[in-house]
């Protein structure tokens, strides 16, 4: 054999045994480093678990704050339908109170003036009417005179005031 082929041989050897001494250092640093990257590990979900007890904690204070304002709320939208009913049976008794003060309807119309009469008679028919608080329309009927004669007395009864 050549000694070339010893050369060979000798430098193989030493690349086998190079190879050997890294793997066995990477064997070994891997075996500290999975120690290190188990206890980081137990940190985070340590972490993780003190987070989400601080979440859920946090969610109930949310939970219970909602609760309280939905209940306010609702006693607020009770007192203002109370307070909306009150104002109601108020318009209610108001409504009552002004139809039975209105005058009364005219049920029978009187005579009418005769045409011959006298204006003051006429004139002083329509102060009463009106005094009795009956509309315009209502005098014209009463009277049987035209509803413009009526605005006219009721304007001169007016401007006498």
């Amino acid at each position: 054999m050549d000694w070339l082929w010893w050369a060979q041989m000798a430098a193989d050897a030493l690349l086998v045994a190079a190879v050997a001494l890294l793997l066995f250092r990477l064997r070994g640093q891997t075996g500290r480093q999975g120690d290190g990257q188990a206890d980081d590990l137990g940190k985070f979900i340590n972490e993780a678990g003190q987070l989400s007890q601080e979440f859920d904690r946090l969610l109930a204070e949310k939970r219970d704050l909602v609760n309280t304002t939905l209940a306010s709320l609702d006693q607020r939208i009770q007192a203002i339908e109370a307070m909306l009913d009150q104002a109601r049976q108020a318009a209610q008794r108001l409504e009552r109170a002004q139809s039975a003060a209105a005058p009364p309807a005219i049920t029978k119309a009187p005579p009418p003036i005769a045409a011959s009469g006298s204006a003051n008679d006429f004139r002083r028919k329509v102060e009463e009417l009106h005094r009795m608080g009956r509309t315009a329309e209502q005098i014209a009927q009463a009277t049987g005179r035209p509803r413009g004669e009526v605005d006219l007395a009721l304007g001169l009864l007016a401007g006498e005031g």
